[in-house]
Formats: C-alpha cells, sequence, structure tokens
C-alpha cells in the first residue's frame, strides 16, 4: 500500500513544476511607440496639426518647450472613420520632487509629457496643438496584448493579491511534499532516522519555506474587498532598484480619474490598467502610479506593487505621495453631469473605507502633512491642515482631476466612505 503513495507525489511534483512555470506578468509587455508629428527642431504655434500612423488603443503626447500645452487628440478607426478623442495637457500624476523617481522619469523623457487617453483600436491619431508653443511633438502610442496572460486568475480576493514570490512559495511547498510522499513510497522509515537526520530534514524545510516566499500572517483587520490582483491583469514587475519605496502609516487618500472616454466594457479595463502602467513605465516611473483603479463596473484593481494593506509610496500626486494612498477611477469625470455609475461608486466607497479601517484613520478625521513641493500649490516644506483625509487631486495640485462629476460630490463621498448613511449621487 505504501507505494501507493507514488501516485500523489507524482501529481504534487506537476503541480509544483507547473507553478515555477506560471507567469507573474503579462506574456507579451505592452510597447510604447514614439512616432515625430512636427518637423525636427521647429517651433509649431497654435493650431497645428500633425499625424501620425500608429495601431495602438492609448496614447500620450510628448514635447518641449512651453509646459503647460494642450493638444486635441483624434483618431481614426479601423472603418477609416475620424472621431474626436479628448483634450490633453500636461500629465498631473508624478513623483515627489526630487525623489529618486522624478529624477529617474527627468532622465528618460527629458521633454513634457501629456496623460495618456484610452483611445480603443485606432490606426492612426491626428494631434492638434490647442494652447501654448511646442518643438519637437510625439505621440507615444501604447499598443498592448488584448487577454490577460494565460494561467492568471480573475476577481481575486486578498488572497489573490499577492506578490510574485508565491508561485515560489506555492512551488517549494508541493515539490517537498511530493520529495515526502516518494521517499515513503520507496522505503524511508523517517522514525528510524537519527536525531541529526531529523535535525536537517526540518532545517532544510524551513529554508524552503523562507526561500520559497511564503507570506507572513497578516495583521488582523477587515478583508478587503474583492479586487482583481496585479498577475491577474498583467502587470509588469516594478522598474527600479530595491523594490518598491515605503511611506510612515497612510494618513490621507486622494482621489484621481484617468480621463480616458467612458465609451468602454468591462473586459477593456484590464487592458486599460495595462496601458496606463505602460505609460507610466514609458515616463521613467518605477510603476503605475496609483495604489488602486476603479472602473465604472465595480471591478478593483491592485495598482503600484508593494502588497495592497502596505503604505506603499506612489507617484499619483507630487508633494503629497508620502503617508497617502490614492485611487483613480477609470473614465472622465469632467463635466459635472457626468457621475460615476452606482456600481463604480460602491466600489470606490468600498475600497476607501477599507483602507481607511486597516490605516487606523477615518475618512472624515482632519490630517495635516508637510508639502514636498513637486509641482503643487504648497512650496516644499509648507505645513498643511485639511479638516478631512479624503480628497480630490484638485486640492493639493494645479488640475482639474478628478472633475466636477466626482469632485462635486466628494462631502458625500467622505461621509459614506466614513460610515455614514448617506445616498450617493446616481449617475
Amino acid at each position: 500500500m505504501r507505494r501507493l503513495l507514488i501516485i500523489p507525489a507524482v501529481v504534487l511534483a506537476g503541480l509544483g513544476v507547473a507553478a515555477l512555470q506560471s507567469p507573474s506578468g503579462a506574456s507579451e509587455p505592452p510597447t510604447v511607440v514614439k512616432v515625430p508629428v512636427s518637423p525636427s527642431g521647429l517651433s509649431v504655434a497654435s493650431g497645428f496639426t500633425g499625424e501620425a500612423d500608429v495601431a495602438s488603443s492609448a496614447v500620450g503626447v510628448w514635447w518641449s518647450g512651453d509646459p503647460g500645452a494642450t493638444f486635441a487628440l483624434a483618431g481614426r478607426r479601423p472603418s477609416g472613420a475620424w472621431v474626436d478623442l479628448a483634450r490633453t495637457g500636461p500629465i498631473d500624476a508624478v513623483p515627489d520632487g526630487g525623489s529618486a523617481e522624478a529624477k529617474r522619469a527627468t532622465a528618460a523623457m527629458a521633454q513634457y509629457a501629456s496623460d495618456l487617453t484610452w483611445t480603443g483600436p485606432v490606426t492612426a491619431v491626428r494631434v492638434t496643438l490647442v494652447s501654448g508653443g511646442a518643438t519637437s511633438v510625439v505621440v507615444a502610442a501604447v499598443t498592448t496584448p488584448a487577454e490577460p496572460p494565460a494561467g492568471s486568475a480573475g476577481a481575486l480576493d486578498v488572497a489573490g493579491a499577492v506578490a510574485p514570490r508565491d508561485h515560489g512559495g506555492f512551488a517549494a511547498t508541493t515539490l517537498a511534499l511530493s520529495a515526502l510522499l516518494g521517499a515513503l513510497a520507496l522505503g524511508w522509515r523517517p522514525w528510524r532516522a537519527g536525531r541529526r537526520t531529523l535535525a536537517l530534514l526540518a532545517l532544510a524545510a524551513l529554508s524552503g519555506l523562507v526561500l520559497g516566499g511564503c507570506r507572513p500572517v497578516p495583521d488582523a483587520g477587515p478583508p478587503p474587498p474583492a479586487m482583481i490582483s496585479r498577475a491577474a491583469w498583467g502587470a509588469q514587475p516594478y522598474q527600479c532598484a530595491g523594490g518598491p519605496q515605503y511611506t510612515p502609516p497612510v494618513v490621507f487618500a486622494v482621489v484621481h480619474h484617468t480621463v480616458n472616454s467612458n465609451d468602454y466594457g468591462p473586459s477593456d479595463s484590464p487592458v486599460i490598467v495595462r496601458d496606463i502602467q505602460a505609460y507610466h513605465l514609458a515616463l521613467g516611473y518605477c510603476d503605475i502610479a496609483y495604489q488602486f483603479l476603479v472602473d465604472r463596473y465595480g471591478q478593483i484593481f491592485e495598482g503600484r506593487a508593494g502588497g495592497i494593506t502596505a503604505a506603499v509610496l506612489g507617484a499619483h500626486t507630487g508633494g503629497f505621495n508620502s503617508h497617502s494612498t490614492s485611487v483613480a477611477v477609470i473614465g472622465d469625470f469632467s463635466s459635472a453631469s457626468t457621475l460615476i455609475p452606482p456600481a463604480g461608486w460602491n466600489a470606490l466607497v468600498a475600497i476607501l473605507r477599507w483602507k481607511f479601517a486597516i490605516s487606523g484613520r477615518s475618512a472624515n478625521q482632519p490630517f495635516q502633512a508637510i508639502s514636498a513641493g513637486g509641482g503643487s500649490y504648497f512650496p516644499a516644506g509648507t505645513l498643511v491642515w485639511f479638516p478631512d483625509s479624503l480628497l480630490g487631486h484638485r486640492n493639493l495640485w494645479p488640475t482639474v482631476c478628478p472633475g466636477d462629476g466626482i469632485f462635486n460630490h466628494l462631502p458625500e463621498l467622505v461621509q459614506q466612505v466614513a460610515g455614514a448613511p448617506v445616498a450617493p449621487p446616481t449617475g
């Protein structure tokens, strides 16, 4: 009968080998192609139009000259029809000024960049300079695989939002069990082994667990809402040496919108998140700027690497990335009449309420922080005070983000995240 143990040993060995081969990111990484649309070295003025033939799902504009220049974008659909996409200006999700990440971004770009505009499928992009002057205007076109990586999961709870090392931990455990069962099947009798042998086996098992990446038991706290992990949406690894950076405990949260079209389906959302990450990486950022993202359908995405329960340093609000977390709502809510649909609103409330809870904070709790400069309203070293710990991006940075459709309803959001029975806006 003992020899029958060889069957589960073989099964476990197969699972362990498969885990070692499981992808931890997109099987085909996104690409960013830069195509010039203005004459090299020549300055262009308001009204200039240029086109780039690019097959893309999202585009940004890079330029030199006026840092405040704005552009209008149009795209050519595969049918040949041209459609207006968006107006875009300087990107407003940035690292803290003077930080290692900011210096890396400056070295990578050496020019200015717009926010990313999600286009859906286009075969060409038309760029029109609306205001300001510019030289060396470039379309930065992002293309990503349309499907999540093979073997990844879908919507996951906290057990799914894990670090890439978890594949190694699972592999180490299953291979160790496979070896143990195989040895027993072949006649090994551990009860006859000497103390030295048993000690060596125990040490080997402990080393395997540590090197395999077993996670410590997290501190007790409320469970997070269901979310889509980085592995599930196909994230690229964190790009900067030393791995994710951490700040002192989270004190406040900042709400953003991604300023892309609201005309997307639930299956488009992972593609959009991959596009945003690819664009941020092309700008020289270490990772996607935001800690979390939420779509209009109520899907929550794990953003920047480092762990959803940790105080991960982001690049979402220059000058105030420390002590903060961020949630970006996928879509454009610039108009006061464009509201987050109920599913998206409820997801936004859920992720913020959970993050505040595990941080020991309340959304309607006053806070103060010291600005790190970086383009915010407040010069570096300025002590600022706010009556609530939940802000819109425009409270700290010269931007219209997160748009009137969200910003006008921050009071209701603050109260609902804090637990008050406030009726949410409907859209």
